[in-house]
């Protein structure tokens, strides 16, 4: 029984790939303008537990693979190109997507970068910025930090804490994912506070050593990759009122156009959450182009400032070819394709 699930997992794969460069072709040879967006975030030697890591690493084995595929149905292209991409594709070229990492990684130089020049690849890397405004860690370093030292529970079952945080670890205990969703919706001090008493208990001053520090960001830019703002302070912003919005979306943005070289007017919104009140800030704010992690492809006459990008799948090759062919189906189906 065990050799029959293997062989229908095996089989499942090839079909999954191969449904997806069907899609892929039958696009191309169409007049349908359409792009895709994948967002990563840390890629490492070793892949971690996606049901125990907030920010799990997929393998380089995987992330390899990944690539090859992307590279044999996909034009890449940086994510500031896409949407012009997709609005001049001419029947018979090649489907644009882009490749993007969130957040401030060291694994993003060490790592990602020298495997995407190896297969000639272009990606952009959203970042934050930390190091240059001495960030020690964000709430969730330190909240990952505390549940794998078994010290979450002293603060998260304790008095004080916001009520939709306290029931999330009452309702689900352990489960870090639950309690990070109600910690990100927190306004801002609520959740800086909760941060520091989760740092009080746990030692994740390490969280600093896996910050991309100044000089990764410039290697990265020396190595041709595009760099976008992901906001100093990664908050939600779904939650933030008007004068927070506005600030969160420029602050540390000069001193980071600083190191990068030029301005940055591509964003990714952070924990990927955006509408069209966030929209219109990014757009009074100098922005052309900005990305959410709602699943969709891109489209032609979409709003440029609310593009979706499809999650990397930590699993397979397999895995991630079978979300964005599902994001081209639905996409052409919208347009009764």
């Amino acid at each position: 029984m065990s050799r029959l699930r293997a062989v229908l997992r095996w089989f499942r794969a090839r079909w999954a790939i191969a449904e997806l460069l069907i899609v892929v072709h039958t696009l191309r040879v169409s007049r349908r303008r359409l792009g895709v967006a994948v967002v990563y975030h840390r890629v490492d030697r070793v892949a971690t537990d996606p049901a125990r890591h907030l920010v799990p690493a997929l393998s380089t084995a995987v992330f390899r693979r990944q690539l090859t595929l992307l590279k044999v149905a996909f034009q890449f292209v940086p994510a500031s190109q896409l949407a012009p991409a997709v609005r001049s594709r001419r029947r018979g070229e090649r489907i644009p997507l882009a490749i993007t990492f969130d957040d401030d990684l060291e694994c993003h130089a060490r790592v990602s970068a020298p495997l995407l020049s190896r297969v000639g690849a272009s990606a952009t890397f959203f970042v934050c910025g930390a190091d240059l405004n001495a960030f020690h860690g964000y709430w969730w370093d330190h909240l990952q930090a505390a549940v794998d030292r078994g010290a979450a529970a002293s603060v998260l079952g304790g008095t004080g804490i916001p009520r939709s945080v306290a029931t999330a670890w009452a309702e689900h205990p352990g489960s870090i994912h639950s309690v990070a969703e109600a910690i990100k919706r927190l306004d801002p001090d609520a959740r800086d506070e909760l941060a520091r008493r989760l740092a009080s208990v746990a030692d994740s001053a390490g969280g600093r050593a896996q910050t991309l520090p100044t000089d990764g960001i410039r290697a990265l830019v020396r190595s041709g990759f595009e760099i976008g703002f992901h906001t100093v302070r990664h908050d939600y912003l779904l939650v933030l009122d008007d004068d927070r919005l506005a600030d969160a979306l420029t602050a540390g943005r000069e001193q980071l156009e600083d190191v990068v070289g030029h301005p940055l007017v591509t964003i990714a919104y952070p924990h990927g959450g955006a509408d069209g009140r966030v929209a219109e800030a990014a757009r009074a704010a100098g922005y052309i182009a900005g990305f959410t992690t709602q699943g969709d492809a891109i489209e032609s006459g979409q709003d440029e400032l609310l593009m979706g990008r499809v999650e990397c799948s930590c699993g397979s090759a397999a895995e991630l070819a079978a979300r964005i062919q599902r994001a081209l189906r639905r996409a052409g189906s919208r347009r009764g394709d």
